[in-house]
Parts: structure tokens; C-alpha cells; sequence
């Protein structure tokens, strides 16, 4: 096959990027160390900017029906809750989706790797690069 570029590592990053890319007719190889997608999460939120990118890729209906709508957040000092920071609609006539979504970072990528498959792009899992 031949590739115009190489993203290295399939993370919510580099799997956005390939999606970019394919989206604009590039043609990539998309390469990870690992042997498959995170299981654990290490972010727990998603924007209305980054939801908004999801519905240009087509996957945004599926991150909704995943997700959380979230309505505030607390804040937690010496094991007590020491505030709540309200968030409910923040970006309203702004956005249309003016919340910030709870949906791991595995969710994300699963979702992000299903766009790219749907592409005919697959990640090259066990897949190092050296320089």
C-alpha cells in the first residue's frame, strides 16, 4: 500500500489525526506498540468542540448513546467535598452539544477506531518504530 503519511501510536490523538487525514482523501498507515485498544481510561470527559468533530465523522449519535451528559463537577480536598462547580448547558448558543459528555478514553477510541475501519483502514497493532 502505498502511504502519504504515518501517524504513530493509535490513542485518542493519533486515531483523531488518521480520521482527519482519511477524511480529506490522505492516504495513511497507522501503526501502534501495543498489542490492541486501551482497555482502561485515562480521560473521562469529551467537549462540544471534540463532539462536534464527531458528528463531521459520523459517530457522534453512538458517543451520545455511550456517554453521560454531565451537569457539574466536584471538587475534593483531604477527602471531603470542598466544592461543586456547576457546568449544565456552559456552551449554549454556542454549540449543539453545549455539555461536557462523560465518555472514557476508551469509549473514544473504540469509537474513533470503528470510524477509521468503516474507511478500510486498520490500526498495525505490534507495530514499534524506531528512528
Amino acid at each position: 500500500m502505498d502511504t502519504d503519511v504515518l501517524v504513530v501510536g493509535a490513542g485518542p490523538t493519533g486515531l483523531m489525526l488518521a480520521n482527519q487525514l482519511a477524511r480529506r482523501g490522505v492516504r495513511i498507515l497507522i501503526i501502534d506498540r501495543h498489542a490492541g485498544p486501551s482497555l482502561q481510561t485515562r480521560a473521562l470527559g469529551v467537549q462540544a468542540r471534540t463532539l462536534e468533530i464527531y458528528s463531521h465523522l459520523g459517530i457522534v449519535d453512538h458517543a451520545l448513546e455511550l456517554g453521560k451528559r454531565t451537569a457539574g463537577a466536584n471538587m475534593w480536598a483531604n477527602g471531603r467535598r470542598a466544592a461543586r462547580v456547576p457546568l449544565g448547558d456552559i456552551g449554549r448558543d454556542l454549540s449543539p452539544y453545549p455539555y461536557v459528555l462523560i465518555l472514557g478514553q476508551d469509549d473514544n477510541e473504540r469509537l474513533l477506531g470503528e470510524a477509521l475501519r468503516n474507511r478500510g483502514i486498520a490500526v498495525q497493532w505490534n507495530t514499534d518504530w524506531s528512528a
